[in-house]
């Protein structure tokens, strides 16, 4: 059997796609959700404090109301902020999921990939897999960043330790306004270093499709013989 050192033919490549096979970082597309998200949920960390504010001084004006009127009100209340909260996440959430998955390999329907992979399920392809170059190459990438984020928690965290022990004495406004602020600037050095962990990432897996994909000299011809035809019955 001739050794696979071909690039992939475009057929091959089509076919691939068609079974879902493409290059692509899951990591990229969770990052991207993540940054998303936490970008909203910072956005709205002032605005939530002053509905909180809001439903804890509606429960004092509603004194003169029955309990389960009072209960009734702020339930009513909290689970509209709730929810407004959860649409705007989950909606921005989905976008950034189908935006990540659009950048990197564009539009995708593979029926084909719901099919049932006998080998999919075989134990024994998955034990040979957990010793494949990418899959050490993805633990190495999970090891990195994980020394990555706690370096920056350090680095950042510490420093910041003596300013917020000052604040202590201040009143709540000021400490959450400082609490989000350094939240927000150590999650975005975080992001930022996981994005660039995220790139490689990409680049590793557009590899190893391309890898995965290579073809022999036979096999490049035996699919000129099938789309063709055999040019010696010719």
């Amino acid at each position: 059997m001739s050794e696979k050192t071909e690039k992939a033919t475009p057929k091959q490549i089509r076919d691939a796609r068609e079974k879902g096979q493409v290059g692509q970082s899951q990591d990229l597309g969770k990052l991207l959700v993540l940054m998303v998200v936490s970008e909203i949920t910072l956005g709205l960390a002032d605005d939530s404090v002053d509905r909180l504010q809001a439903l804890l001084a509606l429960s004092f004006k509603g004194i003169d109301r029955s309990f389960a009127a009072s209960v009734e009100l702020i339930a009513s209340e909290g689970l509209s902020v709730l929810l407004s909260f959860t649409l705007c996440s989950v909606g921005m959430a989905m976008l950034m999921r189908l935006v990540s998955s659009w950048m990197q390999i564009g539009f995708l329907f593979a029926p084909k990939a719901l099919k049932l992979d006998i080998n999919k399920i075989n134990p024994f392809s998955h034990a040979k897999q957990m010793f494949s170059g990418q899959n050490i190459l993805n633990l190495l990438l999970s090891i990195l960043k994980a020394v990555a984020i706690g370096a920056t928690l350090y680095m950042q965290v510490k420093p910041a330790l003596g300013a917020l022990i000052l604040l202590a004495n201040s009143d709540l406004t000021t400490y959450w306004h400082a609490l989000v602020e350094l939240f927000r600037h150590i999650l975005r050095v975080i992001l930022g270093l996981l994005l660039v962990v995220a790139m490689v990432d990409f680049a590793m897996q557009k590899y190893f499709h391309a890898k995965k994909l290579r073809m022999s000299h036979e096999d490049i011809k035996k699919e000129y013989k099938q789309s063709e035809g055999d040019p010696h019955v010719k």
